[in-house]
């Protein structure tokens, strides 16, 4: 696909000359460029976003997953009767994929800005610069229109007819000028409210929105969506579903195929045509004005205030009185383990890598439950629902919750900055478990305990709080089980291993051992549940069990450590 861009190029080498561009120099820069982008890791990889080695095809990949997607709106396209509708949702879907594309993967190449440090001391032009910067967005932009609407292009054609594939055509640019329009302008909002460090922090969190999108989109629309009954649905009568701008542009299809008698219609199709040529003149003129120095500054590192010494006073303030300072206080009784649990809290929050490979198991968790255990139990009965809230099932869900502990203990051994791990050796630390309980306790509060308890609250609104002691008996019971196998198999210290390692299945003993007895532990627990006495007498029980296992945990000594 670069190549044939790239010879593309080549057939305007004469009006580059006549806006004084240099079309070799234009042709070498776009060159490397997509080059680059095949290399450069996305949101469509995160599980590999993060390894040291270099990849390639990435470019590839994203339009194989664009086609994909495109295939499978398809199907929403041209199975409605009312195609308008159709279209609408086609849209809407297109639009939300196209801006989370954008910003979780394009954002790092506009604010990259390493190439100026390269190009502008060498003989090429301001004007060769700044048309390969656009000419570079232009590209990323056909190798995702094209994957993703060929499906849809040829559905339509079949369906409709030939001038239904221009229309679609039409709409699809269209939708494209918006989508960038309304990009261009959150980026405006975040670089005049948000410090450059905040704005990139803001950008990782759209990579996990986008995969959670992508995410709950192949999994629960298909289950939650009748399509043979809304296949005849038409939405255009949904009045809150009209400020939507995929919605004026398919008032245009609307306009041209049905003829509503609606006014309201034919006033959402001329604001559809209106508004990508207004969000042009607004790009180029109002909003342009400051945007290439912001993203520069971004690009740079810029302070905006942050380093000040000022600044420093304030977050050292802020930090003594931060909940990780008191929470560790709480749950550290050693001043070693105590400072891991607050490094582990705070390299937690600012480590992309973590973040992008943890966070989306917060995601995952409820969705799995609700397909694995939820879904099947209420498919096939009218009163699943009454007949779900006199079971158990609450049970599934305390111990489901599990998966955010194990994963979240075995990442914990994992850093982009693990060569840094050398201070280990250097503290006056006779007890080298007290590292691995420090950082295993903030894992516990600053991650499960938020889950358990929105777990527990949730299970106890819908099933009625008689289920607290079992809420607390699962969590000790979790708890012990976690830990007795970590002292049997977990003797890594956190941070010390490469992203690099995260693949190769390092922790599937682990994971295996500690699922298999805390099965058991469930089945167990699900056997006495309906003996009130058995729970609360087991809950002290497995409480000091949870702490002296913790204890013992903390006991563990150099020997036993695992180094590179």
């Amino acid at each position: 696909m670069n190549k044939i861009l790239l010879r593309l190029l080549r057939l305007f080498d004469g009006i580059w000359r006549r806006i004084d561009v240099n079309p070799d120099h234009l042709h070498t820069i776009l060159e490397v460029k997509l080059k680059m982008d095949g290399r450069r890791k996305t949101a469509f990889n995160y599980q590999r976003s993060a390894q040291k080695k270099e990849v390639k095809g990435q470019d590839i990949l994203v339009m194989v997953m664009m086609a994909f997607m495109g295939l499978a709106f398809t199907f929403i396209l041209v199975f409605f009767e009312h195609s308008s509708s159709g279209l609408f949702l086609y849209l809407s879907f297109w639009m939300a994929i196209l801006a989370l594309t954008l910003i979780s993967d394009f954002t790092d190449v506009l604010i990259d800005v390493r190439d100026n440090y390269i190009l502008l001391p060498r003989p090429v032009g301001g004007k060769t610069l700044a048309v390969s910067r656009i000419l570079h967005v232009f590209f990323y932009l056909i190798k995702l229109v094209i994957p993703f609407s060929i499906s849809g292009l040829i559905g339509v054609g079949i369906k409709f007819g030939p001038l239904a594939v221009i229309l679609l055509a039409f709409l699809i640019l269209m939708s494209v000028l918006m989508t960038i329009f309304f990009v261009n302008l959150l980026y405006l909002v975040m670089l005049n409210l948000l410090s450059p460090r905040k704005f990139k922090e803001i950008i990782n969190y759209f990579q996990i929105i986008f995969y959670a999108v992508v995410f709950l989109g192949y999994q629960i629309l298909p289950r939650l969506i009748d399509f043979q009954v809304m296949g005849g649905n038409n939405l255009f009568k949904k009045i809150y579903l009209w400020p939507l701008p995929s919605m004026w542009l398919a008032s245009i299809w609307d306009v041209l195929f049905y003829r509503p008698a609606q006014p309201m219609i034919y006033m959402m199709a001329v604001i559809g045509l209106l508004t990508p040529f207004l969000a042009i003149y607004l790009v180029s003129t109002v909003l342009s004005r400051n945007f290439s120095q912001k993203m520069f500054s971004i690009g740079e590192g810029g302070s905006g205030g942050e380093s000040s010494p000022q600044h420093k006073a304030e977050q050292h303030q802020q930090a003594r009185f931060s909940w990780a300072r008191r929470s560790a206080q709480w749950f550290c009784g050693n001043k070693h383990e105590l400072a891991i649990y607050e490094l582990t809290w705070e390299l937690t929050s600012r480590s992309r890598d973590f973040k992008l490979k943890f966070y989306p198991n917060l995601i995952m968790l409820p969705v799995y439950f609700l397909l694995i255990f939820v879904f099947p139990a209420t498919r096939d009965s009218d009163n699943a629902l009454q007949e779900m809230q006199q079971g158990s099932m609450y049970l599934f869900g305390f111990y489901f919750s599990m998966i955010i502990l194990i994963s979240g203990l075995s990442m914990l051994q994992f850093s982009e900055k693990y060569k840094a791990s050398w201070f280990y050796r250097t503290v006056p630390l006779e007890q080298p478990g007290l590292v691995l309980t420090g950082s295993f306790k903030a894992i516990i509060v600053k991650f499960y305990l938020p889950v358990y308890g929105l777990i527990t609250i949730g299970s106890g609104l819908f099933f009625g709080w008689h289920i607290l002691d079992d809420a607390l008996l699962a969590f000790f019971g979790i708890l012990t089980s976690v830990t007795g196998v970590a002292i049997l198999t977990h003797y890594i210290l956190p941070f010390t291993k490469s992203w690099d390692e995260a693949s190769r299945g390092g922790n599937i003993g682990f994971t295996f051992l500690t699922m298999i007895l805390a099965g058991f532990f469930g089945f167990f627990h699900y056997l006495i549940s309906g003996f009130n006495w058995a729970v609360w007498g087991l809950i002290p029980i497995c409480a000091l069990l949870a702490v002296l296992a913790m204890r013992q945990y903390g006991k563990t000594g150099w020997r036993y450590i695992i180094w590179e």
